[in-house]
């Protein structure tokens, strides 16, 4: 059930990380578009990955409320 779980979700993490991907190539699309690309400083941050499959979390797929120490 475990194994099934943590497909779900690694499925579910890869479909966002691909619409994430699409909403940047858009943004950076229109930017092009409108001749401000060069003049355009784009930033994309994180906060996730750090405590993916950590032993000793509650929560092993996620943040939660917690973050690792590399945060």
């Amino acid at each position: 059930l475990v194994e099934r779980l943590a497909w779900a979700l690694e499925l579910a993490y890869t479909a966002g990380v691909q619409q994430l991907d699409a909403y940047v190539g858009a943004v950076l699309t229109n930017l092009a578009r409108h001749g401000l690309l060069d003049e355009t400083l784009f930033v994309l941050t994180a906060d996730h990955g750090e405590a993916l499959h950590r032993e000793g979390l509650d929560f092993h797929w996620t943040h939660g409320l917690q973050l690792a120490p590399e945060v």
